[in-house]
């Protein structure tokens, strides 16, 4: 099978992960300090797939939004700008993660622990070397190997044939050289740019693979991306004296880098109840596609918090946090007046 062959079958497949483009749209937007509920909706009402989910959100119990939220525009103002987006990534990632489990061989749970850290890893260097997008960095973090789930979902006869005895990436992606014509990177580089993802981010997911040595006068988003992997997998620690030199960051800031990044995907693992020991495929099923909706909401309302400027602001917050997270419908405030006690 030549290289063009399997982009060819790749076009006509019905097993191509849909654009992800809306999804960066809305988390660029969220960022942003002056964007508009307006805006949001807008963005928000291109995509069916977020519409769908988000409407599943509205209308379910556990959100318990009050009847008079029967629209996008109002559950974006009642949610909470911080919330959306937090839905918005893990949507993203559950769309992502959910392609068929065709290979038995195939670790799918370590494989989207791999894929978050490296996520983390690569918004928290962005943020680090200054850039102004970093959930763009995150997103790329997040897909860098989707690649490897096309080919899987495609190919999965071949797929299964190649994990058959233990081997290491460098020999998983020779191997998919010789089956496919085109491996991991090659396919998600491909994708990125049929997504018509900053072409810079595209390079920077095919040549993540190389070696430190051919990295060193590439461009900073491939430098970015590369050490983010890099820190993301095996040996990590082994690995920093290997990237240093390919950033600005210090050696001790990589390290903590490392340390928050894991610390976050590995809670994140633990409230989904992911198993790296290899314990199931049917809890990562129900982890992704229910549990992470818990999560999204609960750390949207506790950011929120964490910016309220004033006691109104904390107990309007606290409210319809109470509503979104435990069903509670009314909440009951006794304020201490220090007037009367002095």
């Amino acid at each position: 099978m030549t290289q063009n062959n399997i982009f060819e079958t790749l076009k006509q497949s019905k097993n191509l992960p849909q654009l992800p483009q809306v999804m960066l749209r809305l988390i660029k937007a969220c960022k942003a300090e002056k964007t508009s509920i307006e805006e949001l909706t807008g963005i928000i009402s291109t995509d069916p797939s977020l519409v769908s989910r988000l409407l599943q959100i509205i209308g379910s119990p556990y959100v318990n939004l009050p009847k008079e939220v029967n629209s996008i525009k109002t559950a974006v103002v009642y949610l909470g700008i911080d919330t959306i987006r937090n839905i918005a990534i893990s949507t993203s990632a559950m769309h992502f993660f959910k392609l068929s489990r065709a290979v038995k061989a195939f670790d799918l749970v370590r494989f989207w622990y791999h894929s978050y850290k490296c996520a983390v890893m690569a918004r928290c260097i962005s943020e680090e070397s200054g850039f102004s997008n970093p959930e763009e960095f995150f997103l790329a973090g997040l897909l860098h190997d989707i690649g490897r789930l096309v080919l899987i979902q495609n190919f999965p006869e071949e797929y299964q044939t190649l994990l058959e005895t233990p081997l290491t990436e460098q020999q998983i992606l020779s191997s998919e050289l010789e089956l496919f014509n085109a491996d991991t990177p090659q396919v998600s580089a491909w994708l990125f740019s049929r997504w018509n993802l900053n072409p810079l981010i595209s390079d920077a997911v095919l040549f993540i693979h190389e070696s430190a040595e051919q990295i060193e006068s590439a461009l900073s988003h491939v430098k970015i991306l590369y050490i983010a992997n890099a820190l993301a997998g095996p040996s990590a620690l082994e690995k920093i004296p290997e990237v240093a030199n390919l950033t600005g960051i210090s050696r001790p800031r990589l390290e903590q880098i490392m340390v928050l990044a894991e610390e976050e995907t590995a809670g994140i693992s633990k409230s989904l109840g992911l198993d790296l020991a290899g314990a199931g495929e049917a809890v990562y099923e129900t982890a992704i596609h229910s549990e992470i909706k818990d999560l999204s909401l609960f750390f949207g309302t506790l950011q929120n918090l964490l910016q309220a400027r004033d006691v109104e602001a904390i107990l309007d917050i606290t409210q319809n946090g109470m509503k979104i997270l435990f069903h509670i419908p009314r909440v009951f405030y006794f304020l201490l007046d220090e007037k009367r006690i002095s």
